[in-house]
């Protein structure tokens, strides 16, 4: 091939059943699609698509493969150049955002299917993000034509595509949950976690791309699952993130681990308190001062009466009452600086 040739991927080279679960996908969207516009049906389609406002019509691509997909540009290369390739329209991921197949006219279906076919135009009017090792497109520009070479069962697409990559099966392990109300999660090198949004339909595809399902308790060296799910619910990573950031969308567990025991360790450091520092436990003022101030008044009654029988007892008094006070000083506690309030459970 020289080098000014367009490449030829129109052939899935992955194993069969991963190139079906890529049909399926791609189909999927397309139905998607099909809700927009309607009402009921496209706020069916808005809480798939876990859109907080709402839309007016179709997702792009890249929001559903997001949807779908962990980690999906992990490994992302901004500067990959694109070049001209066929391909076919049943493996790329579109979006019929401004109107669907039909709604164009028989005299310019076939003006469409003839440059569609063969003219490359530029990467600003057709560009796909090409994912070799999942066998999978998804249009960024060009997204209306995908549906349309399909309906009319065409069987390529003349698009520029920029070559992705995507983290090896291998590297990662779904896990699900220990109660079935959690949400399954995917953890890459043993280290990076990211919640499945739409779990049934992640792990179709995942599994079909060589990707182990395992339970939390066997896969050692993973922390607490009570407390990394605390950790995930505080991030609000098992919600839709207005994100692309991946690093926003993952709990490094790792830095996690790390910082539970950093904050164990000062919660376990010895410290000194006053009385008044015993929280969550809290000093009864009143009963307090009431003791004190009665020993004082009594013994500084006794003291005016000027009678040597009650002169020591009144003195007592008073050393009482001073003595009560200085407590509240002097006195001093030592236990770890986090005290767990055992009211709480």
């Amino acid at each position: 091939m020289k080098n000014d040739e367009p490449l030829n991927l129109l052939q899935s080279t992955v194993p069969d059943a991963l190139e079906r679960e890529v049909r399926y996908l791609c189909d999927l969207k397309i139905t998607l699609d099909r809700l927009s516009k309607s009402g009921a049906s496209q706020a069916l389609q808005d809480d798939w698509m876990a859109s907080a406002r709402g839309n007016t019509c179709a997702y792009w691509p890249s929001d559903f493969m997001r949807l779908v997909l962990p980690f999906l540009n992990w490994e992302q290369d901004l500067q990959q150049l694109a070049l001209r390739a066929y391909v076919d329209p049943r493996y790329v991921v579109g979006s019929n955002i401004g109107g669907f197949p039909e709604d164009v006219s028989d005299d310019e279906v076939w003006k469409r299917i003839t440059k569609y076919k063969s003219d490359f135009c530029t990467p600003d009017d057709v560009l796909y993000i090409w994912y070799p090792a999942l066998g999978i497109f998804f249009a960024h520009e060009g997204k209306h034509r995908v549906a349309l070479m399909r309906r009319h069962e065409q069987s390529s697409i003349a698009a520029w595509v920029s070559e992705a990559k995507y983290p090896a099966a291998e590297r990662m392990m779904i896990v699900a949950p220990s109660d079935d109300r959690d949400e399954w999660v995917v953890v890459l090198d043993q280290r990076y976690l990211q919640v499945l949004k739409r779990p049934h339909v992640s792990i179709r595809f995942l599994s079909a791309y060589g990707v182990k399902t395992c339970h939390w308790n066997s896969v050692p060296g993973l922390p607490d699952e009570s407390i990394v799910r605390r950790a995930v619910n505080d991030r609000r990573l098992h919600r839709e993130q207005n994100t692309t950031a991946e690093d926003e969308r993952t709990l490094d567990l790792v830095k996690f681990t790390e910082s539970i025991r950093q904050q164990t360790a000062a919660g376990a450091e010895e410290i000194e308190r006053r009385v008044d520092e015993l929280a969550p436990l809290q000093l009864k003022a009143k009963p307090f001062f009431r003791s004190v101030g009665c020993a004082a008044i009594a013994g500084g009654l006794g003291l005016l009466a000027d009678s040597p029988a009650i002169a020591p007892g009144a003195w007592l008094l008073l050393g009482s009452a001073v003595g009560m006070l200085a407590s509240l000083v002097v006195m001093r506690f030592v236990g770890p600086r986090n005290m767990r309030d055992e009211t709480k459970g």
